[in-house]
């Protein structure tokens, strides 16, 4: 079986965007605004 090695950053959601950087959807909305950090970043 061949296992293509995934970046830990990308659990679940794959990057829409190459400058995503593994953010969720939910932090989307913030974009590149001033935006609150939350506790796993």
């Amino acid at each position: 079986p061949t296992a293509t090695p995934t970046p830990p950053a990308q659990r679940s959601a794959p990057p829409r965007r190459p400058r995503e950087r593994g953010r969720t959807p939910l932090f989307d909305q913030y974009d590149e605004q001033d935006r609150p950090r939350a506790a796993n970043e």
